[in-house]
């Protein structure tokens, strides 16, 4: 399947300073070589005093940012408007969640927080529109071998090294770019005696 990832800019600026600037940033990186500024009658009649057709002439501005090379997750998206002079007359920041990948992992053994003595067994299985991926396996975030086709995973762990008590699986999927793009944690109890 093909995906895109890229997402739309648009909004308006009122600003008596007509050769203002447009800053487009995600996650601090910057990303305006593709955002443009054009008129907009309903922005200048809108608002007396704060600029009109000849002081503010493209008050709105728009764009399309590429996301392919950002991974799953949370990002921050921040528009300023720069004067001529380099100063900020207005800045905005917001959050977005960006999920390029449908995916789930199911680790059917063993359940949540099951108690094991010297030997545990993890299987589960994987579903994703992503290509080219690996599944990693870790116990207590220490990679582990694993066995996959691809879509179902299992492997043992010898569970004496252990001690007693709470400790986690982590199943990981990540691409051959080392994008780490889903990962499923749960707990599992080791009580040997």
């Amino acid at each position: 399947s093909t995906n895109s990832y890229q997402v739309y800019i648009s909004g308006w600026t009122m600003s008596e300073d007509k050769n203002d600037t447009v800053k487009v940033s995600v996650d601090g990186n910057d990303v305006s070589e593709n955002i443009s500024r054009f008129y907009r009658s309903d922005v200048i009649s809108a608002i007396k005093g704060y600029g009109d057709k000849d002081s503010n002439p493209t008050p709105g501005f728009g764009g399309t940012v590429d996301l392919s090379s950002y991974i799953d997750g949370t990002h921050e998206i921040t528009v300023e408007i720069i004067s001529s002079r380099g100063f900020t007359i207005a800045k905005e920041t917001r959050k977005f969640k960006l999920k390029k990948y449908n995916t789930t992992i199911n680790i059917t053994t063993p359940k949540s927080n099951d108690t094991v003595k010297t030997s545990l067994s993890v299987e589960g299985n994987v579903a994703t529109n992503a290509p080219s991926k690996t599944i990693k396996g870790y116990i207590d975030n220490v990679e582990v071998p694993i066995s996959s086709d691809g879509t179902n995973f299992a492997f043992t762990y010898d569970t004496t090294t252990l001690t007693d008590g709470k400790h986690s699986i982590k199943i990981a999927i990540i691409l051959d770019s080392r994008e780490v793009i889903y990962t499923k944690e749960q707990t599992f109890n080791v009580k040997k005696y």
